[in-house]
């Protein structure tokens, strides 16, 4: 039921003695909750905690995490002591704080996980690059061996070609006497069919008039959804219209009516036949709509179509009529009449039919005769190609074996080439090895240092910043860390191609100017830039101007942003 305000103070900040004078409530009304800096051991096992998780980079960080941790802390207490006296000799505080730690070991993270991780990759390429070399000297001989296997066996298969094309030729002339008998009969075949052919497309061309009415019973009966079929099965007094639909429906489909017992006006006790106890029972089917999708339109009888014909002939069957009732109802009356419809169509062309069916039969005894034709066709031409192929499987190998032949002497030319031209280069990169070797040997202490370097000495002058590495440094040796030392921070995480590159984009050339834009390159923070001479401003804009990048003063109003807010 209380409003609790929790207001936070830096006694870092100059204007906190000003605040306390103007504000005595904050002394007199508050609680004071001091936070004092944290102790060895914790930010130890904090940074112990938080470097754990580290899953690639180099190996060297990894199982010395407690080592790593504890240099960490000592690079702390160290750059906290250079930053205290910065502040006595140049009027300007640098707060460091826990936050300032967790940001050191954030950054040792990053830095194992990415600069750390890319000098283990470049050694891993080089090796990769000699053991290829090694590779490629070893296949010279092999080469030499293969191509001088390959030559005696060249000369016998180009004696085995010209002896199987010799054979094929004479085998293909039988084969082209036999291929132009079969071709006549296939002539006489094809006549035949097509005389067959004729009369079915005469025959189809009659019974596409009986198709609208069976199209227009699929089309009635597709526009029916499953609500529709809700509709009319919850009705308990169906109007007449829809009640003679499903009579209908029933009749159609062979569904009795259900027979009861009722008492007739006159007081006499009679039997009736309800179709609409049966047509609910019949809507009650969850496949209703697919069985009359696959109804047997052509096996209706002459019966069934007798009893529908009053239904057929009631003025109130009208789909128009019945549908002011129901939508469900006027679907189905439109299938019933189109059902209807389709088996008179089909009794009035059941001869074309007959004659249709004859024309088929005349059709595939056609189509057999051809097809056996094409079968003997097929057994020649199956042959022919049977010796085409051998004799194309025989070139084919003489082919292979020459251009093996050819391309065994190429790549022994190209194999002396690199064996040749990357003879110098072997010396490189074995000292390349070496030198990436020892580098990962000394990553550990190195990323702890450049870290630190990063972390800390940014807001520092060129004094101050050598004071801090000193104390790293001696904090290393302390620990027992591998590093390279006197430490470098350009010679550490420095890209010549990334530096050229910001030079090209009106960095100044100065050491100070490099190192501070390699600090911007490698921070995890937003820093503040401090650029008296604006010649930092400019290569910023130059480096981001790819990018959404937005220039303000502090007397500028705040930019609109997309949906009106600033």
């Amino acid at each position: 039921d209380r409003l609790h305000l929790v207001i936070c103070l830096s006694p870092a900040d100059p204007e906190f003695r000003s605040r306390m004078r103007n504000f005595p409530a904050l002394v007199d009304c508050c609680t004071i909750d001091h936070h004092a800096d944290w102790p060895d051991e914790a930010l130890a096992e904090v940074g112990r905690a938080r470097l754990a998780p580290l899953t690639s980079g180099s190996s060297q960080v990894q199982t010395r995490l407690r080592e790593v941790a504890a240099a960490a802390v000592q690079c702390h207490r160290g750059y906290a002591k250079v930053c205290a006296q910065f502040a006595v000799r140049r009027g300007r505080p640098v707060a460091v704080t826990p936050g300032s730690f967790l940001n050191l070991i954030a950054l040792v993270g990053k830095l194992t996980n990415v600069d750390a991780a890319a000098v283990v990759e470049r050694k891993r390429r080089f090796q990769q690059g000699l053991v290829t070399l090694d590779a490629t000297a070893q296949q010279v001989t092999s080469m030499r061996e293969e191509l001088d296997a390959l030559q005696p066996q060249l000369l016998t298969k180009t004696r085995e070609v010209d002896a199987t094309a010799a054979e094929i030729s004479a085998e293909q002339r039988t084969a082209d006497q036999y291929r132009a008998t079969v071709q006549e009969e296939e002539d006489i075949c094809t006549l035949a069919a097509a005389d067959a052919r004729e009369l079915k497309e005469s025959c189809e061309k009659d019974l596409a008039r009986a198709m609208p009415a069976l199209n227009a019973a699929t089309a009635a009966l597709k526009a029916l959804k499953k609500e529709d079929i809700v509709e009319v099965k919850s009705m308990k007094a169906p109007p007449e219209g829809v009640k003679i639909t499903m009579e209908a429906v029933c009749i159609l489909r062979g569904v009795k009516p259900v027979k009861k017992t009722t008492r007739a006006p006159t007081g006499q006790t009679v039997t009736i036949e309800d179709f609409w106890a049966a047509a609910r029972k019949l809507l009650g089917e969850r496949d209703l709509i697919s069985s009359l999708l696959t109804f047997k339109k052509d096996e209706v009888s002459d019966a069934t179509l007798a009893k529908l014909k009053p239904y057929i002939e009631n003025a109130a069957f009208e789909p128009d009529q019945i549908g002011r009732a129901s939508k469900a109802a006027q679907g189905l009356c439109k299938w019933v009449r189109a059902v209807n419809e389709y088996c008179y169509v089909a009794q009035e062309i059941a001869p074309k039919r007959a004659a249709l069916k004859e024309a088929q039969a005349k059709h595939d005894t056609a189509t057999a005769e051809l097809a056996s034709k094409k079968a003997q066709l097929a057994a020649v031409d199956a042959k022919l190609a049977q010796l085409r192929a051998s004799l194309e499987l025989v070139s084919e190998e003489k082919a292979a074996l020459a251009a093996s032949v050819a391309d065994c002497e190429r790549r022994l030319l190209r194999a002396k080439q690199v064996v040749s031209g990357l003879g110098q280069e072997r010396v490189r990169w074995e000292e390349a090895k070496a030198a990436l070797g020892e580098r990962i040997a000394c990553i550990a202490g190195d990323t702890v240092l450049s870290a630190a370097a990063v972390a800390y000495s940014g807001a520092l002058d060129a004094p101050a910043r050598l004071a801090g590495r000193a104390a790293c440094e001696q904090a290393v040796r302390d620990f027992q860390l591998p590093a390279t030392l006197p430490f470098d921070l350009r010679a550490s995480l420095g890209d010549p191609v990334l530096e050229h590159k910001w030079l090209s984009q009106g960095l100044p050339s100065d050491a100070l100017s490099n190192e501070n834009a390699l600090i911007l390159h490698k921070a995890i923070r937003f820093p503040l830039l401090l650029d008296p001479h604006g010649l930092l401003s400019a290569w910023v804009r130059r480096l981001e101007e790819h990018s959404t990048l937005m220039a303000v003063r502090m007397v500028h109003k705040a930019p609109e942003l997309p949906g009106g807010s600033s």
